[in-house]
This record gives structure tokens, C-alpha cells and sequence, in this order.
């Protein structure tokens, strides 16, 4: 997810509503050092969670029935301990890209739902839940991706047996990167458009036009490609592809995220909505397209009359009618719970994260797709070498 902050007409105030938190790990942490960027543990904030189905009747309440899995904590508390065992003895080789054994377990190949009700795990699911948000339809994921999200490291954290999350104490996540930059100096181009790329015996070779109308080329040994390898995206910054990697690339299919920034939505400051489906059986939707929580940016409660909203489609959907269906699903909440009808919510900031979550389908893989990808840092970054794509 693009990091993302805003800061307020009124406040000087920044704050996060994309990635919001960092696992507090080595990589992690020594990167922050090395740019001198202070870090703080996570705050949680201390709004009010209250469930409605906002593809069904929007209708609000802040307890989940005994009859759905997680509504039980002691429940939930045994299931995420049994997963982060199975996850750390099972499945480590997860937490390193898709780096997969030969041959691929069948357990991972199974539907996240299928998956959790084979390890007696469904009291895990909206932890699960929380955090892969904008997959879809989560239950129907292949567990290989519901897992590489939801991690031994995240659901640890759920438990507090992990380190605890940290943020940047600014919350201001453009400060990394304008510090990184500050690093670069003047190794740096900004705001190009890239023409070409060819690769040869000698390494690969970049077209590009800078904003000041030049044309510039870039010759290295290799050329780390940070975006996730669609073919249309691949085709738009001229890279030559071979028809084999046309091919591989071409098997992979994505979702649809947006976060967004709402203000004047109508709803009381101190309220988080999460979208549940109690008509299934663990109380996660399974529709196309929805609004999936409504929220505190970045979880500051420090932010009055603002708030985050986190939506998905798992078709191709525009920025235009994404917008209007959540316009609609909170007036429909509104609507539902007594709340004034008579506001216009304004849109303070939205990204679109097209694609997001890009999967091959289970026969792909468990027929070596990630080894012939070789992409080992994961599906959105792999090397482009003088003579072919390679892993990172």
C-alpha cells in the first residue's frame, strides 16, 4: 500500500491513512536510523467498533452474536496462538517471498475458508480479517496469499506476544521519503516519464523524459523494477518483453483498493464502523465490492470531523463510481442508524491502488509459477538483468 498522510487546513496536523504502522523489526527499525527518522509504539485510539452489514441493511451494533466464531475472545485468543504455532513450524517459508518448497503444500492451496475450518482456526477470522482487507472476497483467497498478509508476525501481534507495531512520530510517512531522498542527492530523477527499456549483453538501458522536456538515458548492469508485474503496466514503461514473459506475467489477475480521507460524513467522531456479514458463517463479507471500515485517520483521535475509509473491489471499477458507492453506503448507514440524512460528505483525500494483490490461479503455482517468476522478495518487485527478469 502507498504511504499516504494529509495534513489539515487548520491544524498543521499530519496524519496517515494508508500504511499506517511498521512491524517492529530489524529492517525495519535500521532503516528508520539510518535516515534519522524517529519512530513511536503505534497508538490504538479509542473509538467505539461498531459492526453492520453495509452491503445488507447498514444497521449497527456493537456485539457480535455468540453464534459467530471470534464473538468469544478467549476463542479467538487460542486460535491465533494455534495459528502463529502452525504458521512458525509449517509454513516459515512464507515470511521469505515465494520462495515455495517443491512440491508446494497442498494446505496453502486451499481457500482461506477451507484452510481455517481444516485447522479448527475459524475463531481467528476477523483478526484474518482486519488485516487483509482489500483482497475481495477473502473466504474464496488461496490461504498462500490470506497468509503471506496475515503473518506469524501479525497475528503475534494481535496477541501481544510480538514486538509492538511502531509509527513515525510525526505520523508522516512523506518524511521517509523526503529523507531518503535528502540521502540520494542528485542520484535521483523525479516526476519522469520512462519511454523504454531495453536489455542487452551488457545490462539494461533506460528511456526517459524529465519534466524540463530532455530526454535522458540511464545505462546500469540491472534495473530493480519496485511495481507489480502486469503486463499492461510493463508495456506502458516500454520494457521488451519476450513472449514468455508475457505470458508468465499475463496469468496473474489483481484487485481493486482505495483509502480514502471523508470529512462531514455524519457520523458521531468517537465511531469505527467494521463491515460484517453475520448471515456468514464467520461473520466476513463476501461481496464484490464494499466499503470495508470506517474509521479514525491513522488512529489519531486527535483529528476531529475526520475520518478513514477503506473500500475494495475484486472487479475493474472507476475512481468515479467507487467514490459514489461509498457516498451512497453511508448515507445508507445514516439512514439506518437515526443519523442526520442532510449531510455532504466531501472526499479530503483518495488514492486508488490499482492493481493490489495480484494472485495466479492454484494450478499456477502448485505448477512452479514462483520459481519460474523467481521473484523471491514477493510478486511486486523482481530484476530486470541484461538478458531476462529474474528474482530480487
Amino acid at each position: 500500500m502507498i504511504s499516504r498522510h494529509r495534513t489539515t487546513a487548520n491544524t498543521t496536523t499530519t496524519f496517515d491513512y494508508g500504511v499506517i504502522f511498521y512491524h517492529n523489526i530489524t529492517v525495519a527499525t535500521n532503516y528508520f536510523s539510518t535516515l534519522g527518522v524517529e519512530t513511536i509504539i503505534a497508538p490504538l485510539g479509542n473509538s467505539v467498533t461498531t459492526y453492520a452489514n453495509l452491503n445488507g441493511d447498514a444497521k449497527g451494533q456493537t456485539s457480535a452474536p455468540s453464534s459467530v466464531p471470534w464473538a468469544n475472545s478467549t476463542a479467538a485468543g487460542d486460535a491465533l496462538t494455534r495459528y502463529v504455532n502452525l504458521y512458525n513450524t509449517q509454513f516459515p517459508f512464507l515470511d521469505d517471498g515465494f520462495s515455495l518448497p517443491d512440491p508446494v503444500p497442498e494446505d496453502i492451496l486451499l481457500s482461506w475458508a477451507d484452510f481455517m475450518a481444516k485447522f479448527d482456526l475459524d475463531a481467528a477470522s476477523l483478526s484474518a480479517y482486519q488485516v487483509n482487507e482489500g483482497v475481495g472476497n477473502e473466504m474464496t483467497l488461496p490461504a498462500i496469499y490470506a497468509m503471506k498478509y496475515f503473518s506469524s508476525l501479525s497475528a503475534g501481534g494481535f496477541l501481544g506476544i510480538g514486538p509492538p507495531l511502531i509509527t513515525t512520530a510525526d505520523f508522516n510517512n512523506q518524511g521517509i521519503y523526503d529523507k531518503a531522498l535528502n540521502k540520494l542527492d542528485q542520484d535521483a530523477f523525479l516526476n519522469v516519464t520512462i519511454t523504454h527499456i531495453t536489455r542487452n549483453n551488457d545490462g539494461v538501458a533506460v528511456m526517459m523524459h524529465t519534466p524540463d522536456g530532455k530526454t535522458t538515458t540511464v545505462n546500469a548492469k540491472q534495473l530493480v523494477l519496485a511495481i507489480p508485474p502486469v503486463v499492461a503496466d510493463l508495456r506502458a514503461i516500454g520494457l521488451d518483453l519476450s513472449p514468455e514473459e508475457e505470458n508468465l506475467f499475463g496469468q496473474a489477475s489483481f484487485r481493486y483498493y482505495f483509502d480514502s480521507v471523508i470529512q462531514n460524513t455524519g457520523l458521531p467522531d468517537n465511531v469505527s464502523i467494521r463491515n460484517i456479514d453475520f448471515a456468514q458463517p464467520n461473520g466476513i463479507p463476501t461481496s464484490d465490492r464494499m466499503v470495508l471500515g470506517v474509521g479514525k485517520p491513522g488512529l489519531l483521535d486527535g483529528v476531529p470531523g475526520l475520518k478513514a475509509l477503506y473500500y475494495s473491489s475484486t472487479s475493474a471499477i472507476s475512481d468515479a463510481a467507487a467514490q459514489a458507492d461509498i457516498l451512497a453506503t453511508l448515507a445508507k448507514y445514516r439512514a439506518a442508524n437515526g443519523l442526520d440524512a442532510s449531510v455532504e460528505p466531501v472526499f479530503a483525500g483518495f488514492n486508488n491502488h490499482e492493481p493490489y494483490e495480484l494472485t495466479v490461479p492454484v494450478d499456477a503455482i502448485r505448477n512452479g509459477y514462483y520459481k519460474k517468476e523467481e521473484c523471491a522478495a514477493g510478486v511486486s518487485e523482481y530484476v530486470v538483468h541484461g538478458r531476462g527478469v529474474a528474482g530480487a
